[in-house]
């Protein structure tokens, strides 16, 4: 797989801008969609569920969050970025597969608050996630910060 193809199935995971809690209808017909997209590109790719992991940006996240752990065979794991997690008190209900997950969150983010992050984690952990890891990426903003991958890789 090239640089370009693998950059343009990252990008796949950046939902519009829309507020799932308004329109529930919405969440619902995107999980449809991800979960489809997600089993073609098995397929088209010829890879299994665990050499697939999520990268979610803002929304990206929060649909990845949402859907992985739903999922019927589990994936690598999450990155999710300057997300949050949709539903906690669901997931304890509805978890089918526990996968790594790794929050980054820039600490100056306007339009999801820093403190989703540690919300996110406690509600993985209370579903039972054991691999959950958090990185606050500081002066950052709304955004994928180019040190993320070597910050984060420290830890």
């Amino acid at each position: 797989m090239n640089c370009t193809k693998i950059h343009w199935l990252l990008t796949v995971l950046i939902f519009p801008i829309i507020s799932f809690a308004d329109k529930p209808n919405v969440l619902l017909i995107a999980v449809d969609d991800l979960n489809a997209y997600l089993d073609a590109l098995m397929v088209d790719e010829d890879i299994l569920p665990e050499q697939l992991a999520l990268f979610g940006f803002s929304q990206g996240t929060m649909m990845a969050l949402h859907v992985a752990p739903r999922r019927e065979d589990p994936i690598a794991g999450v990155v999710a970025i300057s997300g949050r997690l949709l539903e906690p008190a669901l997931l304890v209900d509805e978890v089918n597969r526990r996968m790594p997950v790794m929050f980054v969150h820039g600490d100056n983010d306007e339009v999801v608050p820093p403190q989703s992050m540690p919300q996110g984690v406690e509600g993985l952990q209370a579903a039972g996630f054991k691999d959950v890891y958090a990185h606050i990426q500081k002066g950052t903003g709304h955004g994928i910060c180019l040190l993320y991958t070597s910050d984060a890789a420290d830890e």
